[in-house]
């Protein structure tokens, strides 16, 4: 794609979000009263001890 792209005089770029949405190792945010946030980008985090087997899920 990015041959085709150069041909074609345009640019090309890839974007990787870090933080997986819907890995098992990912915590759900909640709002003040303790009920799940529908805003998924708010407040998230990584569950504890799962950060080194998230990075090697990451990098494969």
């Amino acid at each position: 794609m990015s041959d085709e792209c150069r041909k074609q005089g345009l640019k090309f770029g890839t974007y990787y979000s870090l933080f997986d949405w819907h890995d098992p190792s990912q915590e759900k945010s909640v709002t003040a009263d303790g009920e799940n946030a529908e805003k998924p980008w708010a407040n998230n985090k990584m569950k504890e001890g799962k950060k080194a087997e998230y990075v090697t899920y990451m990098k494969n």
